[in-house]
């Protein structure tokens, strides 16, 4: 695990992109993956519950065909929402206009869950080297 480092966060940005290029993601997959990696550093820092966010850390390894990697924070459990966020209730002001990060997460990754255990959160987001299951979403 490597610590976050909020002030440098490109630099480990680039590092998941260098890995995941080496396995042979094609350029949109790596959008996907700065994108998604982005996001869960981010969210984890923002979101560490008390301590120092230098216990905020991130992992990266290649599992066979799939990219792995896990943040993981401290602060209390939380779950990945299965349902898209209501963009008409929220610009209508009835939802909180934040909470788009773990769907967004979830839209460019192929499996994403989450394990809380003592107090730490590890968010594990997965990229399968071939295909992404939800291609056909986009437009």
């Amino acid at each position: 695990m490597t610590p976050l480092d909020p002030t440098r966060l490109g630099g480990g940005l680039e590092s998941a992109v260098h890995m995941a290029r080496s396995r042979g993601f094609s350029e949109e997959r790596l959008e996907d993956i700065r994108t998604a990696v982005e996001e869960a550093c981010r969210n984890a820092l923002e979101h560490s519950g008390p301590g120092p966010r230098s216990s905020t850390s991130i992992d990266m390894t290649c599992e066979g065909e799939r990219f792995v990697v896990v943040v993981m924070n401290p602060g209390p459990p939380f779950a990945v929402p299965t349902a898209k966020p209501d963009l008409r209730k929220k610009l209508d002001g009835l939802e909180r206009s934040r909470g788009w990060g773990l769907f967004l997460i979830r839209s460019l990754a192929d499996d994403v869950s989450v394990i809380s255990h003592e107090g730490i959160n590890e968010l594990r987001i997965v990229f399968a080297l071939h295909g992404h299951h939800k291609d056909s979403d986009r437009g």
